[in-house]
């Protein structure tokens, strides 16, 4: 994937999501307040505000408020419109500017709409760029972090690079310009330093979930190349997002690739509850298999399949749990519960287990080795129970000595 096909439709963060600060904007109480309103979301009220102040007194302030509000609205015509005026009326103004190079890449958000837009990123930042409400050094990041991304759509990796570089500089604890730097590190595999911006989104104050989707998108595509790094973000995610079912899947993935196969079960099955994601029923299926629990796992792939019954991993999956559950003389047709008491055994049924527990232990003395986890050892229990029954049933368990391909893993 090329730089372009990354960049060359980003969607920059609406003008709420860029106001860090408390700072007092440099302009009269009456349209202050109409700003605040802005910033605080309250659009009808906002427009309505603006709209009174042009009909008294216009003003590049109050047109450039009116002019957000429409952007804010997704109303490209007329926000345009009030722009261009504030525009005529301040042509060295910074914000207006900005947001005109917006403009042009909203009306061709192709490779064209880039190139028109940075020149006026580049003026815009000609003049101590100083937004309504933000802080200067916001300001000079946020105009980077848009130029740097209309530069990596047109594919001028180094000019891109230096001015998220830039926007870092400028702004360090800003969410913002790690925003901005991660995803262009995402696209250009430098996953570690993608992972470090991400992280520097999330713990910042000011950051409160804004641009969620992009960046979870951007973290997902890391967790293959970075389970590791992608994990510590995901568990951090997980302390507000941790009911996302791709936040569930994300580190129910992690968690397998990392070797936590208990952990990924409780986060796939988390996921599954709220959404049967195919992917969650493979990650599923692995952890149980590592686990031990061929039940489970066996019970994961025929899901799959039943659903994409043409899925040949899914098929040959289940094929290799049922060779291994046939191997161990275990039955396919029915599953022991999780719960099963060895107080809730007829005298026959115990007889049975020791018998089936000497079979194993003399077929593979090792058996028992590692059996530490809860999880392994009821697997362990539901072996020997399923043996017990077979034992009734007059079904004879012949062992066989183990095989690297049907060790348990442990």
């Amino acid at each position: 994937m090329t730089l372009r096909d990354n960049f060359a439709r980003h969607q920059v963060p609406k003008r709420a999501e860029i106001k860090e600060t408390n700072m007092e904007p440099m302009m009269d109480a009456e349209t202050s307040q109409g700003f605040a309103l802005l910033e605080g979301g309250d659009l009808s009220a906002a427009m309505d505000h603006f709209n009174q102040l042009i009909k008294q007194q216009p003003s590049t302030d109050s047109l450039i408020g009116r002019a957000r509000t429409h952007w804010a609205m997704g109303n490209l015509d007329p926000a345009k419109s009030d722009f261009l005026s504030a525009h005529q009326r301040d042509g060295a103004d910074s914000e207006t500017l900005y947001y005109l190079g917006l403009v042009h890449r909203a009306e061709s958000p192709d490779e064209e709409g880039h190139r028109k837009a940075i020149p006026m990123f580049d003026r815009a930042l000609q003049n101590e760029p100083q937004f309504r409400g933000v802080s200067g050094p916001h300001s000079a990041a946020t105009i980077l972090v848009e130029r740097g991304f209309s530069k990596a759509a047109i594919e001028d990796a180094e000019a891109a690079a230096a001015d998220f570089d830039a926007a870092v500089s400028t702004a360090p604890d800003w969410w913002l310009a790690h925003f901005g730097r991660g995803m262009y590190r995402g696209s250009i595999r430098d996953y570690s330093g993608a992972v470090d911006d991400f992280e520097m989104v999330i713990n910042d104050v000011h950051w409160g979930g804004k641009q969620l989707m992009p960046i979870l998108n951007a973290i997902s595509n890391l967790k293959v190349y970075e389970p590791e790094g992608t994990l510590r973000l995901y568990q951090q995610l997980a302390a507000n997002y941790g009911n996302l079912p791709s936040v569930q899947r994300g580190l129910a993935f992690c968690f397998e690739k990392t070797g936590q196969p208990q952990r990924a079960v409780t986060w796939a099955e988390r996921s599954l509850a709220q959404e049967p994601h195919n992917y969650s029923r493979e990650i599923a299926a692995r952890s149980y298999e590592a686990l031990g629990d061929y039940y489970k796992a066996l019970k994961h792939w025929n899901a799959l399949i039943e659903s994409r019954p043409d899925y040949a991993y899914a098929i040959s999956m289940r094929d290799h749990i049922e060779q291994t559950m046939a191997d161990r003389g275990l039955r396919q047709d029915s599953e022991v519960e999780d719960d099963a008491n060895l107080e809730d055994l007829t005298k026959i049924e115990l007889v049975a287990l020791i018998q089936g527990l000497s079979n194993i232990l003399m077929a593979s003395p090792s058996r028992l080795d590692g059996l530490r986890e809860r999880s392994q050892i009821q697997a362990f229990l539901k072996e020997l129970h399923v043996l017990g029954e077979n034992a009734q049933r007059g079904v004879l368990w012949k062992p066989r000595p183990q095989t690297s391909n049907t060790k348990l893993k442990e």
